[in-house]
């Protein structure tokens, strides 16, 4: 079997433990906006948190890209509600600096 079908059906938990040697910083990295903390208060989905602060440091800093700015316009499209907030807060933070 494929590793690429071994993870597809490996529980989320597993999936989501960094490797050996390997970091992933959205999977411990702490939200920077009210809106994404209080959104996540009462979550423990790591995939809908993963995009979430995605989608948060994308605000802050626009990677180049059409990967990722399809990921951004898709979780943008699934909450459009919080997606304006985190805007408007990352906006505020830099109009403030």
């Amino acid at each position: 079997m494929a590793t690429h079908h071994i993870h597809r059906h490996m529980r989320l938990e597993n999936r989501a433990q960094p490797r050996p040697g390997w970091s992933c910083p959205m999977l411990t990295a702490q939200p920077f906006t009210d809106a994404v903390r209080h959104h996540l208060a009462n979550r423990t989905n790591r995939a809908m948190a993963a995009d979430l602060l995605f989608l948060e440091r994308w605000e802050m800093s626009p990677a180049p890209g059409a990967g990722p700015a399809l990921r951004v316009s898709q979780i943008r499209r699934a909450l459009p509600e919080l997606a304006a907030a985190i805007r408007a807060e990352v906006a505020a933070v830099r109009l403030s600096a």
